[in-house]
């Protein structure tokens, strides 16, 4: 199957240009983004870090107002409907994995559901429907909407989408980890033909009756991010609804190196624990110890290791708009991004938890949370998997290709 575009028409762009407001430039939400963690993190003081992972937690509302303030939900938009093209147009994907990263080291259960949003909004653009993008836009600007990407089957068998006479489908079955449940207005909702193949679908939740299992959400972390088991049945959707193709949604290389955008997260996670863990420590007067130095030291070239990390994977999707060959080194690159990051991450988790011993992990002080979130979210599907795809790919280019040019950034071979 070819490589997408992720720019839409031309014919697009007349429609809308003069009829939306401007779009915020690169610098203002990497800033914005930068501003509103900082503000996150001081607000997350010893009283209140525990709200949202005790038994009275809340879905991060408030948190979702300020993105939308900063211009965050609809930056992910097309710059005809007002945004920013963040992560789709040409050279903004630094600017998205920045924006996660401080996203993720504000909160987690936010970056999570916000890295849903703009998975969703990559996927329209690549493949909805005009009226469709234009409906859905709105809903961003004017509402808040918030959309999601509910792929994650249910044990007991795949959702179905069955046809129905004039286009429509009806859907049959669950969805697990439907993260946002209650609160993400317009998630794509995955589901198999009857022929096997996937059909992505957007539901309009407040215009459709489903059944939500909250009691099915008890996780070990990240609590906040309402990730419940909802059952679809009986759903019904008009054809202005479906998205794309059958299988469109497995289309390479998106698919498989879109992963970097959740482990930018991950990453944010990480800085987030590495400061709270330096400022533990300095409270407790413990700045000077030997031990606790070399810990520090350890965590500080973890994050500094996924922020280069996390700049070549961006180099990689950029890279990928120009050839199949491109977009195949990016997956490989991704699978490389995401096993090493998951590695420094826990290595950052072990000495944060040694740094701050037993005490640290008492309420109210915000580890014990911190450590249940991040160690839940690093939990990605088929890492196995990832890990022998980019092995694979080093085999294969081994006879041509130097370690030098094996990766974007590397030097340029003859």
């Amino acid at each position: 199957m070819p490589p997408i575009s992720l720019l839409p028409p031309a014919t697009r762009v007349a429609t809308w240009i003069g009829r939306v407001p401007r779009a915020p430039d690169a610098d203002s939400l990497r800033r914005r983004a930068a501003a509103l963690a900082d503000r996150w993190r001081a607000e997350a003081s010893e009283e209140t870090a525990w709200a949202g992972d005790a038994d009275d937690w809340q879905f991060p509302d408030a948190k979702f107002d300020e993105l939308a303030e900063a211009g965050k939900l609809a930056a992910t938009l097309a710059a005809e409907h007002g945004g920013a093209g963040l992560g789709t147009a040409p050279g903004t994907m630094p600017t998205l994995l920045r924006v996660l990263r401080h996203v993720g080291r504000g909160d987690l259960c936010t970056g999570r559901i916000y890295e849903g949003h703009v998975n969703a909004w990559q996927l329209l653009r690549a493949f909805g429907k005009p009226a469709l993008l234009a409906r859905l836009a709105e809903d961003v600007r004017e509402h808040r909407h918030l959309s999601g990407v509910w792929n994650a089957e249910n044990p007991a068998g795949a959702l179905r989408v069955i046809p129905r006479p004039g286009g429509g489908v009806r859907l049959e079955g669950a969805k697990t980890f439907c993260s946002g449940a209650g609160h993400v207005q317009r998630p794509f909702v995955n589901g198999r033909l009857p022929d096997g193949r996937v059909q992505m679908c957007v539901v309009p939740m407040d215009e459709v009756r489903t059944l939500h299992d909250a009691d099915w959400w008890r996780p070990m972390g990240m609590r906040g991010t309402a990730s419940y088991r909802i059952d679809f049945t009986g759903v019904e959707l008009g054809p202005e609804w479906l998205v794309g193709g059958p299988d469109d949604y497995e289309r390479e290389p998106w698919f498989s190196a879109g992963a970097m955008r959740f482990v930018a997260v991950h990453a944010g996670g990480a800085e987030a624990l590495f400061d709270d863990t330096r400022a533990f420590l300095a409270r407790s007067k413990r700045t000077e110890d030997h031990f606790q130095l070399t810990r520090i030291a350890e965590m500080a070239g973890a994050i500094e290791t996924t922020s280069l990390w996390l700049g070549s994977a961006a180099a990689a999707w950029e890279a990928a708009r120009d050839s199949a060959e491109a977009g195949r080194r990016a997956i490989a690159h991704t699978a490389l991004l995401r096993m090493t990051v998951e590695e420094l991450c826990l290595r950052v988790l072990t000495a944060a938890e040694r740094c701050v011993g037993a005490r640290g992990l008492m309420e109210p002080l915000p580890f014990g949370r911190m450590v249940r979130d991040l160690r839940m979210y690093l939990r990605q599907p088929v890492p196995d998997l990832m890990v022998r795809r980019a092995g694979e790919w080093a085999l294969a280019t081994h006879p041509l290709v130097p370690a030098h040019g094996l990766w974007p950034g590397g030097e340029e071979t003859e």
